[in-house]
């Protein structure tokens, strides 16, 4: 079986506060997913947009190429699957000559441990490169690891529960080193609604500083 989704996103960001700061882009994704067997589907996105980001008295038009990769495995007998991926991406900010090269790779590693309960296992390598011709040095590199551990529990028919953390750790830059802390709880039903409402909390042990949210997703016809 195969699938094409092409999905056309209209963004507007205003700010009530400053109505010098805003950002308008039109954007476009292609997504396509094969399923040669009902055990391996392998799936593609590209993601682009163009638009006008105004930030008194600056104004740039950023323009982002996005390009992922994944390949998801199902292993029944086992009650294993295994999710490769990679992703490139290119954000340029004009007028200015500057550029932001995003790399990543994961494996997600998940297991049935029940029939209601599912848990997750997923390290992540980052690198991302800033290029900036007028600054000395013109490319700044930065890499990190990410882990990220989850928990999902089917609470009662198209209702779950999800428990999870994460650890982040930057490779030679080490100062926003997080740890994280969240809890979920989802409504899906296939085709009609998604909706979440969870709460989470990062904290950045070598700054001494933290951050905490309560989050709300809705989504239709997905």
């Amino acid at each position: 079986m195969w699938t094409i989704n092409p999905i056309y996103k209209r963004v507007r960001l205003d700010s009530h506060d400053d109505p010098n700061t805003k950002e308008h882009r039109d954007e476009l994704i292609f997504q396509t997913t094969l399923l040669p067997i009902e055990t391996l589907e392998v799936f593609f996105k590209y993601d682009t947009y163009e638009g006008d980001k105004k930030n008194a008295p600056y104004t740039l038009h950023p323009t982002h190429h996005l390009f992922r990769g994944e390949v998801r495995t199902r292993i029944p007998s086992l009650r294993l699957s295994l999710t490769p991926m990679v992703e490139y991406a290119e954000d340029h900010y004009k007028p200015d000559s500057t550029e932001l090269i995003t790399r990543k790779a994961f494996v997600d590693i998940g297991f049935d441990l029940t029939k209601k309960l599912h848990l997750s296992y997923k390290p992540e390598f980052v690198y991302l490169t800033d290029i900036d011709p007028d600054a000395n040095p013109s490319h700044v590199h930065a890499k990190a690891m990410y882990f990220h551990h989850k928990a999902t529990y089917e609470l009662f028919k198209n209702i779950d529960v999800t428990m999870g953390s994460d650890y982040a750790r930057g490779i030679q830059m080490n100062a926003f080193n997080s740890w994280s802390l969240f809890g979920e709880v989802t409504l899906f039903k296939p085709g009609i609604v998604r909706s979440t409402l969870g709460y989470s909390y990062t904290g950045y042990y070598n700054i001494g500083d933290g951050i905490s949210s309560v989050y709300w997703k809705f989504f239709l016809f997905m």
